[in-house]
């Protein structure tokens, strides 16, 4: 069988199933057949070139539908065409809606389309027939609910050649086509479509009409099926990872198992390119059952992501206030409060430090290069300092997304907000980071899954010089050894296809995303905005496969698909066995409590959806505002607040870039969850009174981020604790440990506290030191807010220093 995907499987979740449709368009409400619409449905489309319309007998206007526009062959009508093809009778099986049009009639009494030079206007007509099935499928849009993910032109010849031209010239309607026995003119500039358009290719090998090979009709040559292929693997920017299908009987007329599949499941926009080559077969095969129902379920099994919105906010486009509050901080406070934090970060070269704390793959090793936050030691000796990650044999950097989310965040505000060259290298060498924490959990070559997120991934013990020249070591031996755990398990992959053997912690718990949410609005900026394009390329591959991980835990009803030691993908606490799944729990679900608290966790579900369809799909949350799960989560595990905090923070943050209608609502919640946690009593905070009172100044910073306005009490929190961890951090002496200052030996771990003992005493953590450049870049400020920061001086590092 050709790779097509099967619904049970786990490891085709990301795709739609077809078998049967009313599972595939199922709704919380019920199946199909409990519904009962007065829905009127025309024979057919078009006005005077009118294409007959098949609907489903179970088609329902309140969910979305699959397009299908079969296109005829020269010679022949939409319903010839669909005796050979046999869609129609596939319509209610599969669930999808078919356009059978015609085309023009040329001087031959032919029905023809106006397609590419080579085939078939052979009496050169002018007729516009681009136009015509724009406008045809454009009313189908507005007649009848039209998935716009899955539009879908399948063309014989003829139909094949009109099916690459629509795919050039209209990608922003059309997101699949198969062109059978089909191809194209052979000049690239001809085609330069807009997005990218799923291809699947169909050929036979004894073809006379249009070889396999490429020929020329008329003079006009066109390509052939390979060349086909390798053209739109191209234009979609697939990956070279392929998936190979076992040979299958599609064709009645030649003896044996004659197709072969090849897939390129990798592409822009979760676009595939495929190639079916019918061994023996000619120009039209007698298709088998098996063919047709294998075609319409490729086409119809993976959707095109929702293109990304084409400009992003340059201000807050909604109006949100709230009312006076506390005892204004005077200007001169403020500006020396910026100074003081802008002095600390230059003075103890910051983003630097970010840089020789990081770590992962160095460029020097010929293996693409990253660095990643992780949580390690370290020790001297002489002029080498070797980070490294002490024995554990059954946890290590369980969480280490978190800080890495707030870091990332933070050097890319710093990089667009004021260039500096140690936060561009660390914005480019971070992004590479978040890549490698999905591409470091690729099985090898034949994976097709690169988006799927690790908890950590580390690679191999090497030593090179820093960006300064400094002689660095890393050594990560202690986290190789396989364990077991329920919560996770680490195991090595010896075949990653970009790094060799790489050693894996997975099942990605939800405990990171919400900070990883969080930080996708900056990094979608920077893929857009970076100057610097080595910044550039790696955000924007950060960013794209960010957004297949959020889609993917859509597709998988609002879970997080890790994979095991053999590399299958697979649901943590939704294995099948009871013991496993009791155990793991709600660990990677955003649903574990919805039965419940219907409400509960919807920021998450929903925020999910605006990264990875950039809309929302099914979810709608309202305000976001706190419910009932917030407080069992809260009593289960005191960590679980911050859990819900950021989800509802990444929610308007990714409201606001997508410029969801949403937005304000949500910030009208997220007031309400803040009037909520600066009430808590102390008997309740399960934390001293002020780690409670850092995080939630932590908080009140990152939310002016995202539109919401602080007020003086709020600027007074955040100056506190801001203030208070620049001044029990100045003193710590290993900002570089190649100092002379620091002794050999082993110094421990390779962080500054952010705490008093006994936690009496608490300040910014020093992964949300450079907030004051995220604050003060961010377009989405809320103008009636009260700065805690000056962030004129911000912008201007000739005005750090006080006045003269």
């Amino acid at each position: 069988m050709p790779d097509t995907p099967i619904p049970t499987d786990p490891g085709n979740s990301t795709d739609v199933p077809d078998s049967d449709p009313s599972d595939v368009f199922a709704t919380d409400e019920g199946p199909a057949d409990v519904w009962s619409f007065d829905v009127t449905i025309p024979e057919s489309l078009g006005g005077d070139r009118p294409a007959t319309l098949h609907v489903p007998a179970g088609y329902r206007p309140d969910r979305s539908w699959p397009l299908i526009v079969l296109l005829l062959g020269y010679g022949v009508s939409g319903y010839i065409q669909d005796l050979l093809m046999q869609l129609a009778p596939r319509v209610d099986t599969h669930g999808f809606v078919l356009l059978l049009p015609d085309g023009t009639v040329d001087g031959d009494g032919f029905g023809f389309w106006n397609a590419w030079p080579p085939c078939c206007n052979f009496f050169e007509s002018d007729v516009d027939d681009v136009g015509y099935l724009r406008g045809l499928i454009e009313e189908a849009q507005a007649t009848l609910n039209i998935d716009a993910d899955r539009v879908v032109l399948i063309g014989h010849s003829n139909g094949g050649f009109m099916s690459t031209r629509m795919a050039c010239e209209t990608s922003d309607l059309v997101t699949h086509i198969a062109p059978i026995a089909g191809s194209m003119s052979l000049e690239p500039a001809d085609c330069t479509p807009a997005r990218p358009v799923s291809m699947l290719a169909i050929h036979g090998t004894k073809d006379n009409d249009i070889r396999y090979e490429g020929g020329s009709i008329r003079g006009f040559p066109y390509v052939g099926a390979e060349d086909l292929v390798a053209f739109w693997r191209g234009l979609n920017g697939c990956t070279p990872t392929t998936v190979a299908g076992d040979a299958i009987d599609y064709d009645t007329g030649v003896q044996g198992d004659e197709t072969s599949t090849v897939t390129w499941p990798e592409c822009a926009d979760d676009t595939r390119v495929a190639l079916w080559t019918m061994t023996g077969s000619g120009h039209a095969p007698g298709f088998t059952d098996a063919f047709r129902d294998d075609l319409v379920s490729w086409l119809l099994a993976r959707k095109r992501a929702a293109s990304r919105p084409s400009t992003l906010p340059d201000r807050l486009e909604i109006t949100f206030a709230r009312p006076e509050s506390g005892e204004p901080v005077a200007d001169v406070e403020i500006q020396a409060f910026t100074r003081k934090v802008l002095r600390f970060l230059r003075d103890v070269r910051y983003f630097d430090y970010v840089l020789y704390t990081t770590h992962g793959v160095d460029k020097s090793t010929g293996l693409p290069d990253w660095q990643f936050w992780y949580n390690e030691r370290f020790r001297k000796d002489g002029d080498t300092v070797t980070f490294y990650h002490p024995v554990n044999l059954n946890d290590g950097g369980h969480n280490l997304h978190i800080p890495f989310g707030h870091v990332l965040s933070q050097v890319l505000s710093a990089y667009l907000l004021v260039g500096d060259p140690s936060a561009a290298l660390a914005a480019e060498q971070l992004c590479k980071g978040l890549s490698a924490s999905m591409l470091g959990m690729v099985h090898d070559a034949d994976d097709p899954l690169p988006h799927l997120m690790a908890r950590n991934v580390v690679a191999f013990n090497h030593e090179f010089l820093t960006h300064d020249g400094k002689k660095k070591a890393i050594d990560v031996t202690g986290w190789y050894s396989d364990y077991t755990r329920w919560n996770c398990d680490r195991f090595q992959y010896v075949d990653n296809p970009f790094w060799g053997p790489m050693w894996v912690t997975n099942m990605r718990s939800k405990d990171d995303v919400p900070h990883l949410f969080r930080m996708m609005p900056s990094l979608r900026y920077a893929a857009v905005q970076a100057t610097d394009a080595p910044v550039k390329e790696a955000c924007g591959q950060a960013l794209t496969l960010m957004e297949a991980f959020a889609k993917d835990i859509v597709d998988s009803d609002y879970r997080i698909r890790t994979k095991d030691a053999d590399g299958t993908p697979y649901m943590p606490g939704f294995t099948g066995d009871p013991e496993t799944d009791q155990k793991q729990g709600d660990l990677a679900s955003f649903i574990h409590w919805r039965d419940i608290v219907p409400e509960g966790e919807c920021n998450a579900r929903r925020g999910a959806e605006l990264i990875g369809y950039h809309r929302p799909v099914r979810e709608d949350c309202g305000r976001g505002e706190p419910n009932a799960y917030d407080d069992i989560a809260f009593l289960g595990n005191a960590y679980n607040k911050r859990i819900c905090r950021y989800f509802h923070l990444a929610h308007v943050g990714n409201a606001l870039v997508n410029r969801d209608e949403g937005a304000l609502l949500l910030l009208d919640g997220l007031d309400e969850r803040l009037a909520q946690e600066r009430a808590v009593p102390e008997k309740d905070m399960q934390a001293t009174p002020d780690k409670w009172s850092r995080d939630l100044a932590v908080y009140l910073a990152d939310s002016a981020t995202f539109g919401y306005p602080l007020d003086w009490d709020d600027v007074r929190r955040i100056q506190r604790h801001y203030g208070r961890a620049i001044d029990e951090m100045a003193a710590w002496p290993y900002w570089d440990p190649w100092a002379e200052s620091v002794p050999d030996g082993d110094l421990g771990g390779y962080r500054p506290g952010s705490c008093s003992a006994g936690q009496a005493e608490c300040w910014f953590s020093v992964e949300d030191l450079a907030l004051i450049f995220e604050t003060c870049w961010s377009p989405l400020r809320n103008p009636t807010g009260k700065p805690y920061v000056d962030c004129d001086i911000v912008r201007d590092p000739s005005r750090w220093d006080d006045p003269a």
